[in-house]
């Protein structure tokens, strides 16, 4: 009869277990890239689909950021010591302020980022992103609205580069 001594079997767990911890970190960071991957491409899809919105409804749609975005009752939020990473919002805004009213219409909701990861806009696009009907971005008072919103997991980052004519792009940073 043939099978396996215990001295076999513990040098196999043991191989097993140095691979495996050798592994895990791999892991671990093929997650997390993962996970931002995920989330840059989520908050990139709520741009496209406001830009578009705008476009066929020919109205301005409005992405805000929101830390309850999920209730019954979600509201925008301009305060700056939250960022986009709590959830956000995409609506028709009809009295084109870039805040939410109980009247207008709700296209979609995001709750908050999973993982820790922050998600933060520079000055123009810290609150809000608003598209007109061509498509561009632009802010409530008529300027053009450009900037950065970055998503961060330190080191490493994704930065959502919005450009002049409303078009959106992303690039690989590093956390600041």
């Amino acid at each position: 009869m043939t099978g396996f001594t215990l001295v076999e079997l513990v040098i196999t767990l043991a191989i097993a277990a140095i691979i495996t911890t050798m592994a895990v970190p791999s892991f671990q960071e093929m997650i997390r890239k993962n996970r931002m991957a995920t989330q840059t491409n989520e908050f990139i899809a709520a741009l496209h689909l406001a830009r578009s919105e705008a476009i066929k409804r020919g109205q301005r749609i409005t992405v805000c950021k929101s830390t309850n975005s999920t209730t019954s009752s979600p509201t925008c939020n301009t305060s700056n010591s939250t960022g986009w990473d709590r959830g956000w919002i995409v609506f028709v805004d009809g009295d084109e302020n870039a805040a939410l009213a109980t009247t207008e219409i709700i296209l979609q909701v995001h709750g908050s980022l999973e993982g820790g990861n922050r998600l933060t806009g520079n000055t123009n696009v810290a609150d809000y992103i608003s598209y007109v009907p061509n498509g561009m971005t632009q802010l409530t008072g008529g300027a053009i609205q450009m900037g950065t919103v970055t998503l961060c997991h330190p080191p490493k980052a994704n930065q959502i580069i919005i450009n002049n004519t409303g078009r959106v792009h992303s690039t690989e940073a590093s956390c600041s």
